[in-house]
């Protein structure tokens, strides 16, 4: 940046104040009157005087003029230095910024390429060569690549249809499903909520049932919509089995029973905690011994969590009072508000 004027402006003012200093002081002491000569008049001396002072302070001004001038020069060239290297250096941050960018959507190709070959691949091994539905394992494996390819449409579209004719085991289906809700988008998590519930009934096995392990324990990081319908596929999953096998599988209804009442437990949302509150009503009656259970995460009181869902007279939700209907039915024990079961 160039010096400012101001200081110029200042130094000439300087030396014409001393200059004008001077031949005041001179005047006062009438030193010009001094060395007269014969006839009266001032002497030469006295101008010759004068005269060098003046030329004295013009030479300083010139000095200081000058020599702002070649600061001036070479502050602007510097200037002009930094201003070109700047801009080469722009002009290379921006080339390297584009090469960057050109690198990563070639690399985002390339990965999409292969990924579309691989799922080519995969898809030819869910049928045989006599154009019949690979065995069971062959699917599973056939889904899984698929999900750690992120394929995610493909794989509901195809985990549907299988889920829709059981042509897959549960305990693959539900893994399946747990990638999807741990990975996929909220799109993914969405639609596999969706399908989870729509099947639920399909995750029954003959020792228990499968589910999603993402959310047996905690709820509260998914979407609104994954922790309103998680605890209705569980209720559907109870409602798959009569309840004296149940009874019978104690260790698998307890761990469903858990999933529902660490769901209770975590949830903020009001309107969700109703629904809860009104499925669990049915299910803690037809196991009116369960008082404490065990997970991971902590000791679960189910005594407690009876006192606190009791105060809960009605679900919000449809789909909740639909399958608080049936649990009643299920578990032969009276709705709130009846004195004995329909």
């Amino acid at each position: 940046m160039k010096r400012s004027v101001l200081g110029i402006v200042v130094a000439f003012a300087a030396v014409l104040l001393l200059f004008g200093a001077f031949l005041a002081v001179a005047w006062h002491f009438n030193f010009f009157q001094r060395v007269p000569t014969k006839d009266g008049q001032p002497s030469a001396a006295a101008a010759i005087t004068l005269l060098g002072a003046l030329m004295t302070a013009v030479a300083s001004v010139l000095g200081i003029l000058l020599k702002y001038s070649v600061d001036a020069r070479a502050e602007d060239r510097l200037a002009a230095e930094g201003e070109h290297r700047k801009k080469l250096e722009d002009d290379a941050a921006e080339r390297t910024r584009l090469e960057t960018q050109r690198n990563a959507v070639l690399q985002r190709d390339v990965e999409q390429r292969l990924k579309l070959e691989a799922a080519t691949e995969a898809l030819k091994l869910l049928v045989t060569g006599n154009n019949e539905l690979a065995p069971h394992l062959q699917r599973a494996g056939v889904l899984f690549t698929l999900a750690s390819l992120g394929a995610f449409d493909l794989n509901l579209a195809l985990l549907s249809e299988l889920l829709a004719h059981s042509q897959i085991e549960a305990a693959a289906a539900a893994r399946i499903l747990n990638t999807m809700l741990s990975s996929g988008d909220e799109t993914t998590k969405f639609e596999a909520t969706w399908l989870l519930y729509e099947h639920a009934e399909k995750l029954v096995t003959p020792n228990g049932f499968e589910f999603p392990t993402a959310l047996m324990d905690d709820l509260k990081a998914f979407p609104t919509y994954v922790r309103e319908w998680a605890p209705l596929a569980l209720g559907k999953i109870l409602l798959a089995r009569p309840i004296e096998e149940w009874r019978d599988r104690n260790y698998m209804a307890n761990s469903l029973l858990a999933a529902l009442a660490l769901a209770w437990t975590n949830e903020t949302d009001e309107r969700l905690r109703e629904d809860l509150a009104v499925l669990l009503q049915p299910i803690l009656a037809a196991f009116p011994s369960v008082a404490l259970l065990y997970v991971p995460s902590g000791n679960v009181d189910i005594i407690k969590i009876r006192a606190e869902t009791a105060a809960y007279a009605e679900a919000v939700s449809t789909g909740a009072d639909d399958i608080s209907q049936r649990l009643y039915l299920w578990a032969g024990v009276a709705p709130r508000g009846h004195a004995t079961a329909p």
